[in-house]
């Protein structure tokens, strides 16, 4: 940054433990990314404490300043449910400068997802317009 024009934008990918731990980043109120590429989050893990988190996350804070996609595949069972479930919270919580999108990709399972999602994701997140060509 100090050689080169950057733009100080920093983004995060995970995928299953990885996506949670991003979860777990933005509710934790001192993240450093603004991007988030969230896929198949484990969301279950330890009696999905990370819905938990993001209540108490909730009642102190109205804003999270993020760009999010996060996407799961259809055949990755109770995963899909428990996604939508994250961001039917994240949208109902109306937080200010937090843009969410959510898709379920056809055909792809836990461990064919991420290719996908990736590919989405990125495009997504830092398309320079705002026509969408995915």
């Amino acid at each position: 940054e100090k050689n080169y024009r950057t733009q100080k934008v920093r983004a995060i990918v995970g995928h299953s433990f990885g996506g949670l731990f991003g979860y777990s980043a933005m509710f934790s109120g001192k993240s450093p990314f603004q991007k988030y590429l969230l896929v198949s989050p484990s969301l279950w893990w330890d009696e999905k404490v990370i819905f938990r988190i993001e209540q108490d996350f909730a009642k102190k804070n109205n804003a999270i300043r993020a760009k999010v996609f996060t996407s799961v595949g259809d055949v990755e069972g109770k995963m899909v449910k428990q996604l939508a479930q994250m961001v039917k919270v994240l949208k109902s919580r109306n937080y200010n400068g937090l843009e969410i999108s959510h898709r379920v990709h056809e055909d792809e399972n836990h461990r064919s997802v991420f290719a996908t999602a990736f590919s989405k994701g990125m495009r997504h997140l830092f398309r320079r317009s705002s026509v969408s060509s995915d």
